[in-house]
C-alpha cells in the first residue's frame, strides 16, 4: 500500500500568476489550474455542500459507509449493472492522492483499507481541505478556489449557499452538469444538493427557500479581461522563467511572478496600433 505520509506534504500543481509593476493579473502558466485554499477559508455551508451531495455520513463513519455499499449494490443488481456508487469522500480523496484510476476490485479494496487508515491519521477538516482543493470541476477549474473563481469570479470565502450547492453537484460530473454547456442540468443538480442540504439538517428551510429563489450569475473574474493584452511580453516572461528555473517550476509550483510591465501604458499602445491599423 502507499504511505500515508504523501498527503502530509499535499503539493498539488498550481497556477502561477504574471502581474504587472501594480500587481494587476495579465497571464497565468499552469499544467492543472488550481488555487490552494485552507480550510479554514471554507465557509462551512460550502463544505456542507460538499457533504451533502457526496456523503451525507461524513461526520458519523470511519472511511467506509457500509449502508451506502448495501444500498448501491441492491440498486445495481435490480438496475442490472453500475447505477450507483458509494465511495466516501475519504475513499475519494484515496484514490485522488494515492491510487491509479483504474476500475478492479484491487484497486476498491486497496482504497477501503486506506480510507479506514487515513481517517486515523487525519481529521475530518483536514480530508475535507484535501478533497476540496484536489477535485475536477470542469472546464479547467482544479479545487474549489480555483471553481469560485471560473464560475462565480469571487474568493471561495464570499460564495453563497446557492453557489457552493451549484459547484457541489459538480465533480460527479462535470460535464454533463455544467453551467456553461447545460444550464438546466445545472439547475436541477443545484436543487437537488440544496433538498440534501435541507433534509440532512445542514441548512433551515428559510436558507434553502432563499437560495431555491436566487439562483446563482454565472460570471467570470474580473481579472480574466486583462489576461491576453500583453501575450508577446508574458511569452518572453515564460521562456526566460523556462530557461533560468526550469518549466516544472512555472507551470507547478504557484509562483508570484513580477514583472514591469504597466498594464494601462500596454493597452494605450494596443488602442493606437488598433486606431492607427484603421487609418
Amino acid at each position: 500500500l502507499p504511505d500515508l505520509r504523501r498527503v502530509e506534504d499535499y503539493r498539488p500543481s498550481l497556477t502561477s500568476v504574471v502581474l504587472d509593476r501594480h500587481g494587476r493579473l495579465i497571464a497565468e502558466f499552469y499544467e492543472e489550474k488550481r488555487r490552494l485554499v485552507p480550510v479554514g477559508e471554507i465557509p462551512r455551508t460550502t463544505q456542507l455542500a460538499f457533504v451533502a451531495s457526496e456523503d451525507k455520513s461524513f461526520f458519523e463513519h470511519g472511511g467506509i459507509d457500509y449502508s451506502s455499499i448495501l444500498r448501491a449494490a441492491i440498486a445495481n443488481l435490480m438496475g442490472g449493472g453500475i447505477k450507483q456508487g458509494a465511495s466516501t469522500i475519504t475513499q475519494q480523496t484515496v484514490k485522488s492522492l494515492l491510487l491509479s484510476p483504474e476500475r478492479t476490485f484491487r484497486r476498491k479494496i486497496r482504497e477501503m483499507i486506506l480510507a479506514r487508515q487515513l481517517e486515523d491519521y487525519l481529521t475530518k477538516d483536514e480530508i475535507l481541505y484535501l478533497y476540496m482543493n484536489q477535485i475536477y470541476f470542469g472546464h479547467g477549474a482544479w479545487g474549489i478556489g480555483q471553481a469560485a473563481r471560473d464560475y462565480f469570479g469571487k474568493d471561495v470565502k464570499d460564495l453563497t449557499v446557492g453557489e457552493s450547492a451549484l459547484l457541489a453537484g459538480l465533480p460527479q460530473r462535470p460535464s454533463d452538469y455544467s453551467p456553461y454547456r447545460d444550464p438546466g442540468s445545472a439547475e436541477r443538480r443545484r436543487l437537488y444538493v440544496l433538498r440534501r442540504m435541507r433534509d440532512d439538517g445542514f441548512i433551515d428551510a428559510a436558507t434553502y427557500q432563499e437560495a431555491v429563489d436566487n439562483p446563482p450569475v454565472i460570471r467570470e473574474h474580473a481579472d480574466e479581461e486583462d489576461l491576453g493584452q500583453a501575450e508577446h511580453f508574458s511569452e518572453l516572461v515564460r521562456r526566460h522563467l523556462f530557461d533560468e528555473i526550469g518549466g516544472d517550476a512555472v507551470l507547478q509550483d504557484g509562483l508570484i511572478i513580477e514583472t514591469t510591465l504597466d498594464l494601462e501604458l500596454q493597452k494605450a499602445c494596443l488602442l493606437y496600433t488598433s486606431d492607427a491599423a484603421d487609418e
